[in-house]
């Protein structure tokens, strides 16, 4: 049996659907695998806020992960 084409079917599903997608093949690839398909797509979400609770569960909130999501809100850089 091949493998399923995980990055070709979020690629080809709209950018409300992509995160819905994505979690929904969580359980079918390693962590590590799972991880490199949600980086790949992870400017196309556009609904992303939606799935924060569960991508803080997923992910937790230590190293970088903490500073990453809260951008917006703590961010001291200026634009360029």
């Amino acid at each position: 049996m091949n493998r399923p084409d995980f990055r070709g079917a979020v690629a080809w599903t709209g950018s409300f659907e992509k995160m819905a997608e994505v979690l929904a093949f969580k359980d079918w690839l390693t962590h590590a695998d799972w991880l490199q398909l949600l980086g790949m797509f992870w400017n196309e979400f556009d609904n992303i806020r939606d799935y924060r609770l569960e991508l803080r569960r997923i992910l937790g909130t230590g190293g970088p992960l903490r500073g990453m999501m809260d951008w917006g809100a703590t961010s001291t850089m200026t634009s360029c």
